[in-house]
């Protein structure tokens, strides 16, 4: 059975984060264009904002698929090593040279290829894929822990984590496995004592949690950035916001979402596409934004809306494409 039919509440998920993360880059441009504090910007700032739990929420889905994966089965590491490198270095390697030649072209390059493969610095969302190949290489390991030393494991990576996000921010600290290694820890945990089951009759209140969170986090952050007020308490507070958020992520997926069959196609579909898109959204967005876009002399508002509109209608076509290749296939 696949894992996607055994678990559509993850596909729901991994469908919804890839598109949420387009939307935050959408949103970068306007964020730094559209004139502080009026309101155009400050829901800019709500949009980009909010949806910061999307990176380690793919990353906790990481863990809880690969847990998932291997709980009934033994873990060769060569093989799985081997088949993370094809599946995620390989198309990385690729994607970063794609980027590294465009930028070349505009003169916009600043790193060698060293620094943009092992750093992912020739665009900024390529730190995920950084982090996501060192957690793979610790996986095995982790495994290995995680299942003499469960509850272990699980503290000790909130204690790194905990220690990186509030002491390490500097540098290149995005990009150190240890920054985001409880998310990865919480979803092999979430998978192997279900959670949700434990959790779920305390909806309400963690809903309510979440709400109050979001408007104290998002309030205190936007006056941090805008008006220097000190927001010392972001690390543990973005920490808790981001736990929050993916708990009401699996929620909604697993209560409402998951119960739809056309949330359920869609989402098997784009499934396929996540980690591409992921990869290549950015460009997009860069040649639309200077190569297409700027020819026309638009407002920064309708920048955005038109390069929205067009950007998911990309996604959507790649989808309804697919859709009909296999629909062919199968008559």
């Amino acid at each position: 059975m696949k894992k996607s039919e055994y678990l559509p509440q993850i596909t729901v998920m991994n469908a919804l984060l890839c598109l949420f993360v387009v939307m935050i880059h959408l949103t970068f441009a306007p964020l730094a264009e559209l004139i502080q504090k009026s309101f155009p910007h400050i829901a800019i700032f709500i949009i980009n904002k909010t949806l910061g739990f999307c990176v380690p929420t793919f990353i906790f889905l990481s863990g809880f698929k690969l847990f998932k994966g291997y709980e009934k089965k033994p873990l060769n590491k060569k093989a799985f090593l081997r088949r993370r490198f094809k599946k995620i270095a390989v198309p990385y390697f690729i994607a970063v040279l794609i980027y590294m030649i465009y930028f070349g072209a505009k003169g916009w390059l600043e790193d060698g290829i060293l620094k943009s493969l092992f750093l992912g610095t020739v665009s900024a969302h390529f730190y995920y894929v950084v982090i996501l190949l060192q957690l793979y290489l610790l996986f095995p390991m982790l495994f290995r822990l995680f299942g003499k030393h469960s509850r272990t494991t699980f503290v000790c990576s909130v204690i790194i984590t905990l220690f990186c996000v509030v002491f390490l921010q500097s540098g290149y600290w995005d990009r150190f496995f240890g920054t985001y290694i409880f998310y990865f820890v919480f979803g092999m945990f979430w998978a192997k004592y279900d959670l949700y089951e434990l959790i779920k009759k305390y909806l309400r209140v963690i809903a309510l949690s979440f709400a109050v969170l979001l408007i104290l986090h998002l309030t205190f952050l936007y006056l941090s950035n805008y008006s220097g007020i000190d927001y010392s308490a972001y690390p543990i507070v973005n920490m808790l916001y981001d736990v929050s958020a993916m708990i009401m992520l699996y929620a909604v997926s697993y209560e409402f979402l998951q119960k739809l069959r056309t949330v359920i196609a869609i989402s098997g579909i784009l499934g396929k596409y996540t980690y591409t898109i992921y990869l290549y959204h950015c460009l997009a967005i860069f040649i639309l934004r200077y190569d297409v876009l700027s020819k026309y002399n638009l407002s920064v508002k309708w920048n955005f809306f038109v390069s929205t509109v067009l950007i998911y209608s990309m996604i959507a076509l790649l989808c309804a494409v697919s859709y009909l290749t296999e629909r062919r296939k199968e008559q």
